[in-house]
């Protein structure tokens, strides 16, 4: 018996089925053209009606693509070529996604919409990114090394989407809660919950709809109105809305701050039902409720210190 050194016998497939393989590629790279291009117009011609229907755009994607990359292979390498090329048709949708998503909300059209049906076809947009992120990182890991750089891609142009439709999301409900925020810090404040109770009472209101997010997109949003509530909170306070010229006033204030700090934790925790992050301890309130029963200003000027270096869009 012969030991054979590795590269010996050559290649085990005939140049004709290496052909078969480019041409199965190049075929595989048209039809997945058509057919993704296709299902992306179809899906964007819904997005500026008042007609509320779920999209099936991810889906398509991930079985149309899915299809190629999961029936039997010739060898390890063809399948690593064709994963890698779905990938690409991957890296291509999303980013085509995302750039027709950027027209939608940039049109002053879109406004006219009822914010119902705006706020309802934003969070269905948002929700075909998890699909499709999983999907580029399946291919990746069937695909040759070098599938990394497409799967960044891809997830680059789903990672703009998410930011932009939470932002938007985030925008019109606190055109909703500013008429609510402008009470804060006031006199009618420190004797009475309402300013507060419009505030928790909107977003306990929207929360419904927003839990309709996908968990990842929605652990984001509620991040991001917990931080902008904080910010628009504590803003007036900060730029004296409200006078505190005597400790019993301090004081007043400071119970007022206690009672709406409690409150919303509370919630912040009910909107957050599947964990419970770092970021609900809030810092803001319980600052200012320290602050203000300080009696020397240097002391007070720390604390505020602090609070700015947190929290600096609180400006």
């Amino acid at each position: 018996m012969f030991a054979l050194e590795n590269g010996e016998l050559g290649p085990l497939l005939s140049p004709g089925t290496l052909g078969l393989e480019d041409e199965c590629v190049t075929d595989v790279k048209a039809q997945t053209r058509a057919a993704l291009l296709r299902a992306l117009q179809e899906d964007e011609e819904h997005w500026g009606t008042t007609e509320v229907q779920p999209s099936s755009l991810a889906q398509d994607v991930c079985e149309l693509l899915e299809e190629h990359t999961e029936r039997p292979r010739i060898s390890q390498e063809f399948g690593e070529r064709m994963a890698h090329c779905c990938l690409g048709r991957a890296g291509r949708v999303s980013r085509s996604f995302q750039q027709r998503v950027e027209r939608f909300h940039e049109n002053p059209g879109v406004r006219e919409l009822p914010p119902d049906a705006y706020i309802s076809r934003t969070i269905t947009l948002v929700n075909c990114g998890p699909p499709l992120r999983a999907l580029a990182e399946r291919l990746a890991r069937v695909g040759p090394p070098e599938s990394e750089p497409a799967r960044e891609a891809a997830a680059s142009a789903l990672d703009r989407v998410s930011r932009l439709c939470q932002r938007v999301l985030a925008d019109l409900l606190f055109q909703e809660l500013q008429p609510h925020f402008s009470k804060l810090m006031r006199r009618k404040w420190l004797s009475s919950p309402e300013a507060l109770d419009g505030i928790v009472g909107t977003l306990g209101a929207q929360a419904l709809a927003l839990r309709r997010l996908q968990d990842e997109p929605y652990q984001a949003l509620v991040a991001e109105l917990h931080r902008r509530a904080l910010v628009e909170y504590v803003r007036p306070l900060l730029r004296g809305r409200l006078r505190c010229r005597s400790a019993r006033t301090r004081s007043r204030v400071a119970g007022r701050l206690r009672e709406d700090a409690a409150q919303l934790q509370r919630l912040f925790r009910r909107l957050m039902v599947s964990r419970r992050p770092s970021w609900l301890d809030a810092r803001g309130a319980p600052i200012w409720r320290k602050s203000l029963q300080l009696e020397d200003t240097p002391s007070i000027q720390v604390e505020v210190g602090v609070l700015v270096r947190d929290y600096p869009d609180i400006r």
